[in-house]
């Protein structure tokens, strides 16, 4: 069976349809915001309904002000009840996603051909140890841009 590359934004409607008639659909998601959790072209995520708040740790599926759906985890529930959102392989934080924005929560994925829960034990142990280093992270990959950005100007002046 052929695939096609359908985009997200395209398939909202249908999804929207699936999930409030209680059913799950199944994407691959694209881009490398979520790496290495989910990979572009290996893995495929299940999007549910969201029966309860979202917290900290669930990846979901939103919209952007403009429209545009993303694929991101939670980091932070607001006292306010808005989110704060950021794919696992970046460093900028998305602030005040609404419930309104939210179309769905991720439950489970497959990779590698296995087929694995989002609560599950290794889930879990990824997602303390991205927590855990995320400074660390944040700083070294800091400095290495500010490096490239160096030797960028060093080369386009020298």
């Amino acid at each position: 069976m052929e695939e096609r590359s359908i985009s997200l934004s395209a398939l909202l409607p249908v999804i929207r349809d699936v999930l409030a008639a209680g059913g799950e659909f199944s994407i691959k998601p694209r881009g490398k915001s979520m790496l290495p959790y989910l990979r572009e072209g290996r893995d495929s995520v299940v999007l549910s309904p969201l029966t309860q708040n979202p917290k900290k740790g669930d990846i979901l599926l939103y919209l952007r002000a403009n429209g545009a759906p993303i694929l991101h985890r939670v980091v932070r529930v607001e006292r306010n009840g808005t989110l704060s959102m950021r794919g696992d392989n970046q460093y900028f934080i998305e602030r005040g996603i609404r419930s309104e924005q939210v179309v769905a929560i991720v439950k489970r994925f497959s990779t590698r051909g296995h087929e694995r829960h989002t609560d599950s034990f290794s889930s879990r142990l990824y997602l303390l140890r991205r927590r855990m280093s995320y400074p660390f992270r944040y700083l070294f990959f800091g400095v290495l841009r500010r490096v490239k950005r160096l030797l960028k100007g060093v080369k386009t002046h020298g």
